[in-house]
């Protein structure tokens, strides 16, 4: 089988080779797909494998906005192979319409090129109607230069519009994030000095974009590539020490220190902490703790118990040192 694959290229570099969000969904598809070969064109990937199992992984990478099961011929063949496919799609319909779109050098139009197919089908099947607002039946038809594809379904994938887009999000008070799997440790200190600070571990950059842009996070990344991609809100973390990407962040004025922020959040999770009444978490903590302390947090989803022990003394210190 033969898919075509969409993706949005929305890399900036100046080789399509280059495009990050190609290679990652590639990468996918080498390790999940059996027996595959694929080669590409601008925006588009061409996946040709026997895996009976291949539409449902498709569906699951991130990076891919749809994809169709397609049958590529040559220009020259064209019109004979799409009458053949139309004849057996379009039995028993009423109504239909073809849509061309091409790339490259060619003596007719897109809308030239339609009509002409679409004429062939209403001399064979005289008793079709060419209807567009509410066809039984669409077929699409991509050329790409010598290259003819030709399908009848569209399936949507999960990234249906991975290509960023304005937020539209509420102003808000406090910046949240997004780090990259190479920042676990910075998303771990943010979450500890009260930033929402999410970290996937190990996600497609698609991903990040797609939650960037639907909750208005900050991507925070290692990455060259995920940090030059057009439109996306994010900053190249340069350091590999903590202290010195905590300065970098600090540098960049996207944070701001704030003592009654400190440790109110969940730093496994990132989940808001809520007081809870020191008599209720006795049985929870070493004997000695409760007797020094008297105020302490829990974590609902990881059901932590914390409070602001020689831990929190040192994180203030190093803070105080970076400033």
């Amino acid at each position: 089988m033969l898919y075509l694959i969409r993706y949005p290229d929305i890399g900036s570099e100046p080789h399509l080779k280059k495009s990050k969000l190609k290679t990652d969904i590639l990468a996918v598809i080498d390790s999940k797909i059996s027996g595959s070969t694929h080669w590409t064109d601008p925006g588009r990937i061409f996946l040709e494998t026997d895996d009976p199992g291949a539409e449902q992984l498709l569906a699951g990478i991130h990076g891919i906005t749809s994809f169709s099961p397609a049958k590529k011929c040559g220009l020259n063949d064209l019109e004979k192979v799409f009458l053949n496919l139309a004849i057996g799609i379009l039995k028993n319909k009423k109504r239909f319409g073809v849509k061309v779109k091409r790339t490259g050098e060619h003596t007719l139009s897109s809308q030239e090129f339609a009509a002409r197919l679409g004429s062939l089908v209403l001399k064979k099947l005289p008793g079709l109607k060419v209807d567009f607002k509410d066809p039984d039946e669409l077929i699409f038809v991509e050329i790409r230069g010598q290259d003819c594809f030709i399908f009848n379904r569209i399936v949507a994938g999960i990234d249906r519009s991975a290509i960023p887009h304005p937020p539209s999000f509420p102003p808000q008070t406090e910046p949240r994030f997004i780090a990259d799997d190479m920042l676990g440790k910075l998303a771990r200190r943010l979450r500890m000095m009260g930033f929402d600070t999410l970290y996937p571990k190990t996600s497609a950059d698609s991903l990040l974009v797609r939650i960037s842009s639907q909750e208005g996070r900050i991507i925070l990344t290692r990455d060259n590539g995920l940090a030059k991609i057009r439109g996306v809100n994010a900053m190249l973390i340069h350091s590999i020490r903590l202290g010195e990407q905590l300065k970098e962040l600090m540098g960049s004025r996207k944070i701001k220190l704030a003592a009654d922020r400190m440790f109110s959040r969940c730093a496994v999770c990132n989940t808001a902490l809520i007081k809870v009444e020191k008599e209720k978490i006795k049985d929870r903590v070493p004997p000695l703790i409760y007797k020094i302390f008297d105020n302490f947090t829990y974590c609902p989803v990881c059901d932590k118990v914390y409070w602001k022990g020689t831990h929190y003394e040192r994180m203030l210190s190093e803070l105080e040192e970076i400033m």
